[in-house]
């Protein structure tokens, strides 16, 4: 028979004793790393888990997947106890710090599985971008009266939002992005960016866009860290846009960043439930009433944090 719970599935047999066989035999590498590579992310507490060196991955520009396939040749390398029962021995040591379905089909013969809580892994959706001909309008005006041939930074403002007949959020620009301190109404939260427009489209080739995203970075962690992104939380939504403007054929190019930061392991999850599941009419009605309040206290606050008591 076989039972599902929470995406985990079991599978038994009734030959004891054949399993016992099977979980005393040594993995391959590659049924290793198929049972596990949904679980790649976490390739720094399963190498924990079986003893072998992984320290010297952390900072490794090999993918998360490959990284697990190496802690797995370790292992078998270092002929420490290589078998399917010690392999299976990491989801029972490690339930909360990984999610996996373990189950593996060892020639005819079902191995036993352990019963685990399945975690996700947390994904975020990039951003679109969207840039209005009002934009460009502004930024050629600009570039003569004002900018001309400096290419420092300027301080300017997008809107972002989301929508349901939209399947990814996005960034938006139009002739008010020059205009840091102007509002956008409706469903439209702020971002404030950095804009750089060059010179020559040679240097908008040129320039260096991973130093300047990883800067951007660093200025979202430290407003996370000294408490400025609850004061103004359109600091968290910061962005970059490089741009070449040739005013003679009315041409533009632009290259958008969107700087997001790296957590050392991903977010998990166990499961998303609707509100309308969780909570009744009533809660749902205080809740969106509470939501407009806040709303109109805040104005263009696109996080906020609900705490049920």
């Amino acid at each position: 028979p076989v039972d599902s719970n929470n995406g985990t599935q079991i599978k038994q047999v009734n030959d004891q004793s054949s399993n016992e066989n099977i979980l005393d035999k040594e993995p391959k590498l590659k049924d290793l790393h198929r049972l596990f590579d949904s679980s790649a992310a976490h390739y720094s507490t399963i190498g924990t888990a079986l003893d072998v060196e992984v320290d010297n991955l952390l900072h490794s520009p090999l993918s998360a997947s490959d990284k697990l396939r190496t802690v797995f040749k370790r292992w078998i390398e270092s002929n420490k106890e290589v078998t399917w029962r010690n392999a299976l021995q990491v989801c029972e040591d490690y339930p909360d710090k990984r999610g996996v379905t373990v189950e593996l089909l060892l020639g005819r013969k079902w191995l036993p599985v352990v019963r685990v809580k399945v975690l996700k892994v947390l994904q975020f959706l990039p951003f679109s971008s969207s840039l209005d001909p009002g934009y460009w309008q502004e930024l050629g005006k600009r570039k003569l009266e004002e900018y001309q041939l400096r290419e420092d930074p300027v301080p300017i403002r997008g809107s972002n939002g989301n929508y349901r007949n939209i399947s990814t959020p996005f960034l938006s620009l139009d002739y008010t992005a020059f205009d840091v301190g102007y509002q956008p109404t409706g469903l439209d939260f702020p971002s404030l960016g950095l804009l750089r427009n060059m010179n020559t489209i040679a240097s908008f080739n040129n320039i260096d866009k991973k130093e300047l995203l990883d800067t951007c970075g660093r200025l979202i962690l430290e407003s996370i860290k000294n408490g400025n992104c609850l004061k103004n939380s359109s600091l968290l939504m910061s962005f970059l846009l490089f741009t070449y403007a040739d005013l003679k054929k009315y041409r533009f190019n632009y290259w958008f960043g969107f700087p997001a930061l790296s957590p050392s392991s991903p977010f998990t999850y166990r499961s998303i439930s609707r509100l309308d599941t969780l909570f009744k009419d009533s809660d749902l009605q205080h809740l969106v009433s509470c939501y407009d309040h806040f709303q109109s206290e805040h104005k263009s606050v696109g996080f906020f944090l609900v705490n049920c008591s």
